[in-house]
């Protein structure tokens, strides 16, 4: 575990010359463009350098998700979007696109978020017309596969990847199909490989299914596999260095605070107020909200994100 941290604790860092940059201005809204730091830029111009099917695994807080909107409006004309997150993060994705992406995703449900299984509408059709992007979580993609894959979504991005880690998963069995039929596919992870690399397989065969075809080839390359009687032993690490030159020369960038130190903003601290009208003034109260919806507006499962946002 602590070999395969050390060996992929950094990453080349990727050049731009002024005409990337140019090149990168013309392709993204000027506010959004504008908005990005000198490292983000040179972020989403490495996604797109990839052709749209990457994993950025920068360190938590260097903006994956901004870098990630500004690579898939460079793709606008291929949308529908489809944005996989935990359950969690869906209303945060939401606000996240309508603060970047107002002109595009101008307009009533240009931004659907599903919070419950949905059905195809009485014209056979999901997402309805209207839904230019669909946030959706890992959970109900997989209840949802067969609409999910019939609507076939150009762009996907996957935050928290390492949620497709699992081989035999619902959810990685439901989204790679998905992922390999749309034209361009980022995924997003500070932590890609928790604690092997058997785990990184199924997201880098979702991103390049060519370069890393054969399950087996690359348990016995780098997960050090062996031939047990209940079956391949993949809980082991082999040839990391290796792994590391591939993964970062192929589909791969990851950026430490560190590395970007330079050109990160000051630090800045706020205190959040937030209301909670059914709780009736009480920890107790606010409890018994979040757990059974209490009547507080946009629903339980709305202000559970929002407090795990903020």
């Amino acid at each position: 575990r602590h070999a395969l941290a050390a060996a992929t604790a950094g990453a080349l860092q990727p050049s731009a010359s002024p005409a990337d940059d140019a090149a990168l201005r013309a392709k993204l809204p000027a506010a959004l463009h504008d908005a990005l730091a000198p490292y983000q830029r040179r972020g989403v111009s490495f996604l797109l350098g990839r052709r749209g099917r990457g994993l950025l695994a920068d360190e938590m807080g260097l903006g994956k998700t901004v870098q990630a909107i500004a690579a898939a409006a460079a793709y606008a004309n291929e949308w529908p979007l489809l944005v996989c997150c935990p359950s969690t993060a869906r209303w945060h994705w939401r606000d996240e696109l309508l603060r970047w992406l107002p002109t595009l995703l101008d307009g009533d449900g240009a931004v659907r978020v599903v919070t419950t299984t949905e059905r195809a509408g009485a014209d056979g059709r999901w997402p309805p017309p209207e839904a230019r992007a669909v946030v959706i979580s890992y959970d109900l993609a997989a209840r949802m596969a067969a609409l999910v894959k019939a609507a076939r979504f150009g762009v996907v991005i996957c935050d928290e990847s390492q949620a497709l880690k699992s081989r035999t998963a619902q959810r990685t069995k439901a989204l790679l199909p998905v992922l390999h039929a749309a034209r361009r596919a980022l995924l997003l992870s500070g932590t890609p490989a928790l604690s092997r690399p058997a785990e990184l397989f199924t997201q880098l065969n979702a991103i390049d299914k060519e370069t890393y075809r054969t399950w087996t080839a690359f348990a016995m390359r780098y997960c050090d596999a062996r031939r047990t009687q209940y079956g391949l032993d993949v809980s082991g690490a082999s040839n990391l260095p290796e792994l590391h030159a591939v993964l970062f020369a192929t589909v791969a960038l990851r950026r430490l605070k560190a590395d970007v130190i330079g050109e990160l903003p000051p630090k800045r601290r706020e205190i959040l107020l937030v209301k909670t009208p059914a709780a009736g003034g009480s920890l107790a109260g606010l409890r018994a909200a979040l757990l059974g919806g209490g009547g507080i507006g946009g629903g339980a499962s709305h202000v559970r994100g929002l407090l795990v946002q903020h």
